[in-house]
């Protein structure tokens, strides 16, 4: 999502056209009416193409005027996570990230209208919690996080809430939140694009490391509170990706938010 969203800003701010990998373009379609026209092209037959490898550093010089001028073609590679490459296209890209209707149809028959109720003060906060790989190669948030994440917006709305977690090890979840009364962990059977669907239909989020939960938070258009990165053992895109590059000024760490 981020290489395709960085590759379209870039491409509007510098009147380029946009080709999208089909592998990329194709894996979106599976959940997002992606509305884009694109040139068929093999960019292995394109002469001059330049490859940009990114590890989730912004490039300010790129948003200058008339410097993609120099290039025939540029194709984005790695990491371009900054929100700064579409930041003037926000609205755009949300409008490309619209999750496809029968996403929307499943999200709205699931198991969790059992949990709602009829009052219309209950606000939905979605919560990411990511584990996975992240568990060898990057610090995964704590429990005490997401507890007092939820303290905080049990204090906020008066105890009138209602925490939908989504993640890529529930059944860890359902061990350490699912007896508290007023959470829902989205069900197994839940895709990954669905799980984002359902996040980003709440109100606020909470998310943890990893990319997945920032666009929950990014198409939620609410508060998020955000994690810490890790200062006891960064990784290099931790490094590479400065958090005012990374994260919109709609997101903040919890420690900034309590």
């Amino acid at each position: 999502m981020f290489l395709f969203a960085s590759a379209y800003g870039l491409a509007r701010m510098h009147s380029c056209r946009l080709y999208v990998d089909p592998r990329i373009i194709n894996e979106l379609r599976l959940y997002f009416q992606i509305n884009l026209c694109q040139t068929n092209i093999e960019p292995n037959t394109l002469e001059k193409l330049i490859q940009w490898h990114n590890a989730c550093t912004f490039y300010s010089d790129l948003m200058k005027p008339n410097v993609l001028a120099v290039f025939n073609y540029l194709e984005l590679k790695g990491f371009w996570q900054s929100y700064k490459y579409f930041d003037n296209y926000i609205d755009e890209i949300r409008g490309q990230f619209t999750f496809k209707p029968e996403i929307k149809q499943k999200i709205a028959s699931s198991n969790l209208r059992p949990y709602q109720t009829n009052s219309s003060n209950v606000t939905l906060i979605g919560i990411h919690i990511r584990r996975g790989d992240f568990l060898s190669v990057r610090r995964v948030s704590s429990n005490d996080y997401i507890l007092e994440s939820m303290i905080y917006f049990n204090k906020k709305y008066l105890n009138q809430t209602m925490f939908i977690i989504g993640s890529d090890d529930k059944p860890y979840c359902q061990k350490h939140f699912g007896n508290i009364s007023n959470v829902f962990i989205t069900p197994q059977t839940f895709s990954a694009g669905e799980d984002l669907a359902i996040l980003s239909s709440c109100k606020h989020v909470v998310i943890t490391a990893g990319t997945f939960g920032w666009w929950a938070g990014f198409l939620v258009q609410a508060k998020v509170i955000h994690d810490v990165k890790s200062h006891q053992d960064p990784t290099a895109i931790d490094n590479n990706c400065k958090t005012d590059q990374y994260f919109p000024n709609w997101f903040s760490p919890l420690n900034k938010t309590i």
